[in-house]
């Protein structure tokens, strides 16, 4: 059986206008939230990556398309980089 290890993920400010929301990436931290945010916007990143809207959590490979959505769980945390 395989065991995984818990992943962080890097919480940069969504680069479009949602309110509440924000972008987690898996990327180490200390990297550099603007550029990736660019590299989101024109379709250069290449990972998967969330999209969270506070109630609402979509898994997303661009900008056009999701590919699941769930229901977040209340109480959520973290800081914008």
């Amino acid at each position: 059986m395989a065991r995984y290890s818990k992943c962080e993920l890097l919480e940069i400010p969504a680069p479009f206008p949602l309110r509440n929301s924000r972008v987690l990436l898996l990327e180490p931290a200390g990297s550099c939230g603007p550029e990736l945010r660019e590299r989101l916007l024109d379709g250069t990143y290449a990972k998967p990556f969330i999209v969270d809207q506070g109630a609402l959590r979509f898994l997303q490979f661009d900008l056009e398309r999701v590919q699941s959505l769930k229901l977040a769980p209340s109480g959520r945390t973290g800081r914008a980089v």
